[in-house]
C-alpha cells in the first residue's frame, strides 16, 4: 500500500514493476495491489510451484522462474510450502535460523 500511495502522489497511475522474489501472485505479494489497479510488470522467483498461479491470476505480467544471485551458477534452493513460501531461500544459514 505504501508503494501505491507514493505512485499516486507522484501522479503515476499505472507503474510497471520488477518484483524479485515475487513468491506468489496474491499471498504476501508486494505487487498484487498495483496489478489490481491496472499495472503490470515482471515477477521473478525461484519456486516453480507458483508459475501456474501467476499465469492464471496475473496474465498481463511476465513471470520468470529463476533465482537471482550475485554470481552465475547453480545453488541449492531451500523451499517452504504454503504461507511460509515467502521464507524460501538460497541461504542455508538463514534457513537453519528459521528452523531453530
Amino acid at each position: 500500500m505504501l508503494f501505491a500511495a507514493i505512485f499516486k502522489r507522484l501522479g503515476i497511475e499505472k507503474p510497471s514493476y520488477l518484483d524479485i522474489g515475487a513468491c506468489h501472485p496474491t499471498i504476501i505479494s508486494n505487487t498484487a495491489l498495483l496489478y489490481s489497479h491496472g499495472s503490470s510488470g515482471i515477477n521473478v522467483d525461484a519456486n516453480p510451484e507458483h508459475l501456474d498461479a501467476f499465469k492464471r491470476e496475473r496474465p498481463r505480467d511476465i513471470t520468470v522462474i529463476k533465482g537471482v544471485a550475485p554470481t552465475r551458477g547453480q545453488m541449492k534452493f531451500f523451499r517452504f510450502e504454503g504461507e511460509g513460501a515467502g521464507r524460501s531461500s538460497f541461504s542455508e544459514t538463514d534457513i537453519k535460523k528459521l528452523l531453530t
